[in-house]
């Protein structure tokens, strides 16, 4: 049975035809919620509905101590307060030290400039009280890229941390548009945080003397509550159409675009996730950047029934401490920080080498059959002598954890799920659609898809007949994947929306794509990471690189192909957990550390062959196959923080151009017939050889 719903005699050629919610047939919600069309009046609902509950909560910061306590909350009736106080002492500050509009819209935008926290989502809900958008800064990506944005985004009123204060004042002449700088942070320092302790009020007051000589006013959230408590406004809240937030893609397939995503726009898609994810009275960790709109989609989603939202302490992101204090009942996280949390907690149980590890090993498998067979998230035995503590270590409440914007290991996700015992799904979403398009259902007992349609959403594919994938590919067809909506409505740079499948509002999403004979779809990779070889056929490397990470030495591959090579190479980083042992074992040195393990031809050899027999287990085409590896001993993040978007998604260009030559090394010595060695000292001292070891076996 057929987990989507296709719409009949609806393909046309070159296109399928369109998919989607089994539930949802036609195309919309189904009634559920159409009275909430803005994220204001979200908001607003929901403090309605349940006054005096938890909302927001923040870990109270003890100096003394240099540690954080408890969860202190802010309730929904006290967040309505300060978003209708702050909201009336912005709509001051506008109108004292900033234009009306801007050049892009008749709306006023707000930057909002700092780690997760509490006062991150007032701002937001503060500025699109009186119809302003909020712009999510982010400086990951560099300070040039940062002023870019500001720039670009014509901001004059920014919110911030205190900490970020000095660096805006110290190249403010690269932002000429900024009047105001409102700190999150009291600027008398009498709330303390680990961010208040490099200031004082000795420091702040000489902020803000260098801010009025550059003629820019400095003031913090506290004083803005106050103007709006003495000078309060009426609320003009916003329309569907009126613009919400302005997020910036995340610049994996080249350059960064702006994207204006309307009120209508968020609000569909956190209803889609919300309809499809089933939670009430969710607790949910904020750990993903709110820069990125991933991350205030999911809690826009959770906020239709009901959501405590927890922040990270000091931000960091990935502080097991926050999962515990907080016990969180919902996750999502990107995949770099799943695979981060997998390494971690494998290491201490599959991967151990004790008695309390080879148990694990039993556990872990017993376990996942059951959920192969019959959906059992749970054991008696094995949760209550193994993967119960390990539950213990993100709080022991976790229910689902939803991941997406780049693919999650099958190994991975299988582990989280066995060792978490609780629903681990893999979502489709893009910045263009501001949020999930396509998610994982809640009984999917699979890997390497990203589910169905999501409530509200139309899918199809579209053939790319110059890389070889169509729709008319039997039995699974191929292409890339058009969305449509009825209210996707963003302003993009470059327009991404296309009028040549019947009438027009087809996102062209730009990634590949694959319908699966149950109706799922899978995730194949960017049609601009394509890779051509010499045969003329083209790669998908980001679904070939998921397969062969399944294989348990692998911890992560880079695949490369271009016009002068045969067949295809790979850089591989080892799981140090499982290889380690292996490869001392197959050459005998029984202290051999990493690098050394990694440098060794015999070993990266070996290596080739146990993935060619991996790919043959898998019916992985003959041409798909690798045909030789570079053993790289540091973790990609490792090697350079640039391999990566903040989304977690590989950045080709730049991983490519890093390895580029040894990859020219290979194209210019690779001969079918006979093995070669290649050793570029510009990469390391590591071999980097194509040979074939025969008599290797898994």
């Amino acid at each position: 049975m057929s987990k989507s719903y296709m719409v009949p005699s609806t393909d046309v050629p070159g296109f399928s035809n369109v998919y989607r919610h089994s539930r949802y047939k036609d195309g919309t919600h189904g009634g559920n919620y159409s009275d909430v069309t803005t994220i204001y009046e979200l908001f607003m609902a929901m403090e309605r509905i349940q006054p005096n509950t938890d909302f927001l909560g923040t870990r109270r910061f003890y100096p003394e101590s240099n540690r954080y306590g408890a969860y202190e909350w802010l309730s929904t009736t006290d967040a309505a307060r300060v978003v209708d106080d702050f909201g009336s002492g912005l709509d001051k500050i506008y109108s004292t030290y900033a234009s009306q509009v801007s050049s892009q819209s008749s709306q006023q935008p707000l930057g909002i400039y700092s780690n997760n926290r509490a006062e991150w989502i007032l701002a937001e809900l503060s500025a699109v009280r009186t119809r302003r958008y909020s712009v999510g800064l982010a400086d990951s990506l560099g300070v040039d890229v940062f002023e870019s944005d500001i720039d670009a985004s014509e901001l004059q009123v920014i919110v911030c941390s205190i900490d970020m204060i000095p660096r805006m004042l110290e190249r403010i002449h690269n932002t000429p548009h900024i009047k105001v700088i409102i700190s999150m942070d009291r600027l008398d320092c009498s709330k303390p945080t680990t961010v208040t302790q490099a200031f004082s009020i000795v420091t702040t007051n000489e902020l803000k003397s260098r801010a009025d000589g550059l003629g820019i006013v400095v003031m913090d959230m506290d004083q803005v509550i106050e103007i709006g408590r003495v000078s309060p406004t009426k609320p003009k809240p916003p329309t569907p159409s009126d613009y919400c937030t302005l997020c910036f893609t995340s610049g994996a397939a080249g350059q960064r675009k702006p994207i204006l995503a309307t009120h209508a726009s968020l609000t569909h898609a956190a209803r889609a996730a919300h309809l499809s994810m089933q939670r009430r009275n969710a607790t949910f960790l904020a750990n993903v950047p709110l820069s990125h709109i991933a991350g205030r989609s999911s809690i826009y989603a959770l906020m239709h029934d009901l959501v405590r939202v927890g922040f990270p302490a000091d931000g960091a992101v990935d502080n097991i401490d926050d999962m515990q204090v907080l016990r969180p009942t919902v996750v999502f996280a990107f995949p770099g920080q799943l695979d981060r949390i997998y390494k971690e907690v494998s290491a201490a149980t599959v991967g151990a080498g004790s008695l309390a590890g080879f148990l694990a090993r039993i556990g872990y498998r017993s376990k996942l059959r059951s959920f192969r067979s019959k959906g059992r998230l749970t054991h008696a035995l094995w949760d209550r002598i193994t993967f119960r503590k390990v539950a213990q270590k993100l709080g022991g409440r976790v229910e689902l954890v939803i991941t997406g914007h780049a693919a999650l290991s099958g190994k991975v996700q299988d582990f989280l799920r066995m060792s978490l015992s609780c629903r681990v799904i893999q979502s489709y979403m893009q910045t263009e659609i501001t949020g999930c398009a396509l998610m994982q259902t809640l009984d999917s007992t699979a890997t390497g898809i990203v589910g169905v349609p999501q409530p509200g959403f139309d899918i199809c594919l579209r053939s790319i007949p110059d890389l070889g994938h169509n729709v008319t590919d039997a039995p699974c067809p191929r292409g890339e994947l058009m969305i449509r909506r009825d209210d996707i409505s963003v302003s993009h740079l470059d327009s991404a929306y296309i009028s040549e499948y019947g009438s027009s509002g087809w996102l062209a999403t730009g990634d590949i794509a694959r319908l699966n004979v149950d109706g799922t779809f899978t995730h194949l990779g960017r049609i601009s990471s394509a890779i051509g070889t010499l045969q003329g056929q083209h790669k998908t490397p980001e679904y070939l690189e998921s397969v062969y990470s399944e294989h348990e030495l692998v911890q992560s591959v880079f695949l490369h192909g271009d016009e002068c090579e045969r067949e295809l190479v790979a850089v591989v980083v080892p799981n140090p957990n499982k290889f380690v042992p292996w490869a001392r074992q197959l050459i005998a040195k029984p202290h051999a550390k990493l690098e050394d393990l990694c440098a060794i031809k015999e070993v990266a050899a070996a290596v080739t062959e146990l993935l060619k027999a991996h790919a043959s287990r898998l019916q992985v085409p003959q041409t798909d196959r690798i045909s030789a590896v570079h053993l790289e001993p540091l973790s990609f993040n490792q090697v350079s923080s640039e391999f990566y978007t903040t989304t977690s998604a590989v950045r080709r260009d730049v991983v490519a151009s890093y390895y580029g030559p040894v990859f020219d090394a290979l194209c210019q010595l690779h001969d079918a017939n006979d093995a070669v060695t290649v050793s570029p000292s510009c990469i390391s001292d590591k071999t980097f050889f194509i040979k074939d070891l025969k008599g290797v076996s898994e």
